[in-house]
């Protein structure tokens, strides 16, 4: 909170100078603070000294559950006319509220809005703000304004809970302030009663998504709704767009202001202001224009002077048409209109985020605990089915006036997360008459065909599924349990109808999120490569020879039989055809959709299912886990890195790549983590998801569990190429290790051992009994906190008790795990 009202004093700053005055000032939520200072409301402190007195760990809050839902306020009320200590804590626009209350309720709400399809999220603050649960603590909030000399606005500031302008009197701001705590936020009313005031241009000064609001709720008016920043754009480049905005608007903009060397003496008024638009300058001869001019219309019709100058100007709109067309025919040696169809255009930006695609957080591929804050460690993905809707809808913006029936040669390259956001660009190049080849980027490409309508459907193939039988899993498990991970937007699957050795036959909904009926008939082949194999159960598609459609994208709700025939089943590549009909009438057909089959053996596909209740380390029952790296892929270990690691670790590592490097480590981690989930397992709990255990250091060095569930529970972490083990105990300090069996020559025994710890050696192999001497000392240094500190013999093997070894006074056990041997604390 403190840095947006920061950042917002400053943009603040920046809209004076670039000579930008509003005529009014509004806020949302804590935006009204910074509102407050921008309208002079503090006589005596600036907008840093106000927040900056709000020390964090002295704010009194409520701890209430937050959900952002994808309806308005009105709509809410009239789904949910029975909710109970939930209220609708911000009214944002047509299409946004936000509810908040106590998690239990809330978990009701959430089961509710997902039976009505209908988008929302778990937000990641619980202040109680915007509630009557705040009430109790209003005198806090009202001691610390009493503190500041409040004033008269030098601009009225309008109130989002009143909806009309703040008052003057210091008592009543106050009064307006504290009640702006504990009532709703009305934004989607005070635009509306600002609009009615006669305001028409909105300006952001901040983050957020203030403008969106504004365009929902004015949607259809004539209105200006622009940012001072975003995402999506570089600083100064947004400041000049958001300027020249304004400036068409009639704002004074002070132009020199905002150009790259704003000390030139003179500005040229050509240069004034210079903006990247993301689209090339196009560039015509003039005396080839004049040329190409058409000859003069005929005189305008004898009638009314408004529609003479109405007249005037489509001719003058459709001369300046055909010039262009025609000097473009001259210069490019354009035969027909057939030709004239354009053969290259400038890239086009697509941002693919939760927020421009809100559908793909029902497209998440790693389930976290509800509520999860961190959206990121959800790894939302766009769907291949959902690149191939951008890619037919990038087709038909590239040749407008025709329609997109069939994609081919369809390649998807790398995951497109959705968070953080990505911005990419659409390229499409003509490649045949008809065919237009479109990228998104290095992620996915395919050729779109074109046509003027849809081609008529042949009759479904006659190729039935021999010995179909019931799917084993039954129907109402196959989401519930992660058998497949979409949510409830692409949950698309109705009913299993047939389940052969030769494929599948199920029943699809057409479900409203980009791509979902597609994705849902790629989930069939899915199951049938789940049910069809005992390894390497996961499949992903990556490639698809063709896609012909018979009709427009379907309404939501419709429903299709769809038909998935294994053509051919290899180690890494499965190749399956598809058919979706209605009513007996083909609709789309599918060839050569090739999924690619990711190594999944033995333990790592049920953690990938339902990270939250499997261990990838197998556990022992004296408390310690070991795991084993046979060889995975890159595939994989990225898989399990976005599994057992946050964004927030990963991103402490370096990224992604540097955690493939160090693949010691990540076991290490893995292992720690699967040594507290399963200690949490053994005391009860049935569900704890790997990133809700933190690994963190003390200040010896010594990993320490952190995290709401770390209690008192102490690990130890060890780990050698291959192999890493970790042990975790409560209320006791732990130690464990792992050596590899190798020969040690007498320098090695002379610098470790004493002669007297030499005689204690069991028969048997020597290079085996040193390195559990050693694994033993190692132990024992790590569970008193201080590790050898340079001194091995300062830790002393006095006795040998079968594979026990007393080291001081601290017994530990050892193990033989083939080519190496363990060793831990013993109970």
């Amino acid at each position: 909170g403190v840095s947006v009202a920061r950042l917002n004093s400053f943009l603040a700053d920046v809209a004076r100078r670039m000579g930008l005055v509003p005529d009014a000032i509004a806020g949302h939520s804590i935006g009204e603070w910074s509102g407050m200072a921008a309208a002079g409301m503090f006589a005596n402190a600036s907008i840093d000294e106000f927040t900056a007195a709000l020390d964090p760990g002295s704010l009194q809050v409520v701890p209430l559950t937050y959900v952002a839902v994808g309806a308005g306020a009105d709509r809410i009320d009239a789904l949910f006319p029975d909710l109970k200590n939930v209220t609708v804590s911000h009214d944002n626009c047509v299409h946004q509220s936000i509810l908040c209350g106590p998690q239990g309720a809330i978990t009701d709400v959430v089961t509710r809005l997902r039976e009505q399809r209908i988008l929302h999220e778990i937000l990641p603050f619980r202040s109680g703000f915007h509630s009557p649960a705040l009430v109790g603590h209003v005198d806090f909030y009202r001691e610390h304004l009493a503190r500041l000399q409040l004033c008269a606005p030098t601009v009225p500031l309008w109130s989002a809970t009143t909806c009309a302008p703040y008052p003057a009197a210091p008592a009543a701001i106050t009064e307006l302030f504290v009640e702006h705590l504990v009532q709703p936020v009305r934004f989607r009313e005070l635009i509306l009663a600002l609009y009615r005031d006669g305001v028409r241009a909105f300006v952001q000064v901040g983050t957020g998504s203030t403008i969106a609001f504004v365009d929902d709720v004015l949607i259809g008016k004539p209105h200006c709704a622009v940012s001072m920043i975003t995402p999506q754009r570089d600083g100064i480049d947004q400041l000049r767009h958001a300027a020249a905005a304004l400036y068409v608007e009639g704002a004074a903009i002070e132009l020199p202001h905002l150009l790259a060397n704003p000390s030139a003496a003179t500005v040229p008024a050509s240069r004034a202001l210079s903006l990247d638009l993301s689209f090339p300058l196009v560039h015509f001869d003039a005396q080839v224009l004049r040329a190409a001019m058409p000859a003069a219309p005929s005189p305008a019709p004898v009638g009314h002077p408004l529609f003479a100058e109405f007249d005037a100007v489509m001719r003058e709109t459709m001369a300046a048409q055909q010039s262009v067309a025609q000097a473009y025919s001259a210069t490019a040696g354009v035969a027909s209109p057939a030709a004239a169809r354009v053969n290259a255009a400038p890239a086009e930006k697509l941002v693919v985020s939760v927020d421009t695609f809100p559908e793909l957080l029902d497209h998440c591929l790693i389930p976290q605990r509800e509520g999860w804050p961190a959206i990121a460690d959800r790894a939302p993905t766009a769907p291949m089915t959902m690149a191939i809707a951008l890619l037919m809808e990038a087709a038909q913006r590239f040749d407008p006036g025709r329609i997109a029936i069939a994609v081919e040669d369809i390649a998807a390259r790398t995951w497109l997360y959705a968070e953080p956001a990505a911005e990419l660009a659409i390229s499409c190049a003509r490649v045949g008459p008809d065919k237009i080849r479109v990228s998104i980027d290095r992620h996915f490409d395919g050729t779109v065909t074109m046509a003027d309508r849809f081609p008529d459907p042949p009759p479904p193939l006659a190729e039935p599924l021999r010995e179909p039988r019931p799917y084993p899993i039954p129907m109402d498990e196959i989401y519930r349990e992660r058998w497949l991970f979409h949510g409830p937007l692409y949950q698309g699957i109705v009913a299993i109808d047939a389940f052969s050795p030769e494929g599948m036959r199920g029943t699809l909904v057409s479900l409203p999120a980009k791509g979902a009926l597609l994705d849902a008939a790629g989930q069939l082949a899915g199951l049938w490569v789940i049910m069809a194999n005992t390894e390497d159960r996961m499949s992903m598609p990556v490639r698809i020879g063709s896609i012909q459609f018979y009709g427009p994208e379907p309404a939501a709700g419709d429903r299709f039989t769809c038909t998935v025939w294994n053509r051919s089943i290899g180690r890494r590549e499965v190749r399956s055809d598809f058919e979706l009909t209605r009513n007996g009438a083909l609709y789309a057909r599918v060839t050569a959709w090739e999924g690619w089959r990711f190594p999944t053996g033995g333990p790592i596909f049920p953690v990938l299912r339902q990270p939250d209740r499997n261990l990838l380390a197998a556990p022992d029952p004296e408390g310690f886990v070991v795991l084993h790296d046979p060889g995975w892929s890159s595939k994989t270990i990225e898989f399990l890195i976005r599994r057992f690691l946050s964004s927030r670790e990963i991103e402490q590592m370096g990224g992604v790549r540097q955690v493939l490097r160090r693949s010691e480590w990540l076991g290490g981690r893995i292992a720690a983590k699967d040594a507290v989930r399963n200690l949490l397992f053994e005391r009860g709990r049935r569900s704890v998801f790997p990133l809700e255990i933190g690994i963190g250091a003390d200040a010896t060095g010594r990993p320490r569990v952190t995290g709401p569930l770390a209690g008192d529970i102490r690990i130890s972490i060890a780990h050698k190429p291959g192999i890493a083990v970790a042990i975790a105990r409560e209320g006791v300090d732990v130690g464990i290790d792992v050596e590899k069996i190798e020969t040690r020559n007498a320098s090695f025994a002379a610098f470790a051992f004493g002669e007297d710890e030499l005689r204690l050696l069991p028969a048997g192999d020597r290079d085996e009994w040193l390195t559990r001497f050693w694994s033993a000392k190692e132990v024992t240094g790590k569970a008193r906190g201080t590790g050898f500190a340079g001194n091995p013999k300062g830790f002393k093997v006095m006795q040998v008790e079968g594979e026990r070894i007393l080291v001081d006074a601290t017994w530990v056990k050892t193990r033989n795990l083939g080519t190496h041997v363990m060793a831990w604390t013993e109970q």
